[in-house]
Parts: structure tokens; C-alpha cells; sequence
């Protein structure tokens, strides 16, 4: 199960435990590590220092992940908000629509993109409203929102469960994710 040298199960050094390690090979200064799962595993820096201990590492950075999501208003002043899908993260929160930027894709050209995969309408995006980082668990959101109005079609629930056309005195009626909250309190007035 290891190469050499053999460690001694189990494996512990300060915070550090390693309890039944089998993953692809995982190779550290002398000590290489032969089909090590994943599971339970903490992962601890060796110091190149001669005979220094094991330390515990700090946690990775997390992904950082940009989206971009759309103020749309109408005529009467509503705004468009759509309907996460059941199966997506956060199923069935309500929220500004839009998604993730893809590698080399602007903005806008992004937003343009989303909204004509979840709701088949070609929007056109003004100005920038609201930048703002939202840290969870195993990522962080650069969220960035966009004023924006429908330039051509009529929405449809493409790629999300429902969409509403509500005013901002509505917005407390449903239930957002934490990222679309700073454009609630911003349009709401909350923001001052």
C-alpha cells in the first residue's frame, strides 16, 4: 500500500491524522503515498526544514466564481426575477436572472448569453449597479448586476423553473439567494 518509507498506521502529528489513506499517488519530500482516497483525508505542509514536524496547511483558497445577473424592468417598473430549478444549488430560490462567466467571455457578453438560454429573450445591458464578493461554504461569488431591458421576445421558462415580474415592495415575498440580497437592499432603499 505505501513505498517507501513504510509509515507507521496510524499516521498522526499535531492536528494532523491520516487514518485509512488510499488515493492516486500523493508524494511529499521522501514520503510517497500510494492509492490515497480522498475521503476524511487532512492534508498537512511538510516544512523543508531537516527534522521539523508536520504542520497543519491553511485551507485552500476558495474557487472564486463570476457571476453576472440582470436588473430587468418593464413598462410599469417590475422587475424580472426567475426561479432556480429543482435539481440547481440553492433549488428553487428566487433570483435576478443571469449565471456564471464563462473563460474569455466579457460581462455582458455573458449576461446577453444567460438570458437567452434560460428565458429565450435578447436583452440589452446598460450600466453596472452593484459589484460585491458573497463567500460560502466551498466557494465565493464576484457578483456583478446589470440594469438591462428586453429587447426582442417574450420569456419563457427555458432553463428556469418560473419566472414573476414583481415590484421591489414584492421582493419580501420570496426567498433569494445571499448574493442577490445587496441588489434587494439597494433597490429597496436599504442600501443607505
Amino acid at each position: 500500500m505505501f513505498d517507501s518509507p513504510a509509515l507507521p498506521p496510524p499516521f498522526t502529528s499535531q492536528n494532523v491524522t491520516l487514518q485509512n489513506v488510499t488515493s492516486q499517488n500523493v508524494t511529499s519530500q521522501n514520503v510517497t503515498l500510494q492509492n490515497v482516497t480522498a475521503a476524511s483525508v487532512l492534508i498537512a505542509a511538510v516544512s523543508t526544514n531537516p527534522g521539523s514536524k508536520l504542520s497543519p496547511m491553511s485551507a485552500p483558497p476558495k474557487r472564486m466564481i463570476r457571476v453576472v445577473a440582470a436588473e430587468i424592468t418593464n413598462d410599469q417598473g417590475q422587475y424580472l426575477i426567475t426561479q432556480r430549478l429543482p435539481h440547481a444549488a440553492m433549488p428553487l430560490m428566487w433570483e435576478f436572472p443571469g449565471g456564471k462567466v464563462e473563460a474569455g467571455e466579457g460581462d455582458r457578453a455573458a449576461l446577453v448569453r444567460e438570458i437567452t438560454e434560460e428565458l429565450d429573450v435578447t436583452i440589452e445591458v446598460a450600466a453596472e449597479t452593484l459589484q460585491a464578493v458573497h463567500d460560502y461554504d466551498r466557494y465565493s461569488i464576484d457578483f456583478h448586476s446589470f440594469a438591462a431591458r428586453i429587447a426582442a421576445g417574450t420569456p419563457k421558462r427555458i432553463g428556469v423553473w418560473d419566472f414573476r415580474w414583481v415590484s421591489a415592495d414584492e421582493f419580501g415575498d420570496y426567498r433569494f439567494p445571499p448574493a442577490d440580497q445587496d441588489t434587494i437592499d439597494r433597490l429597496i432603499g436599504l442600501d443607505n
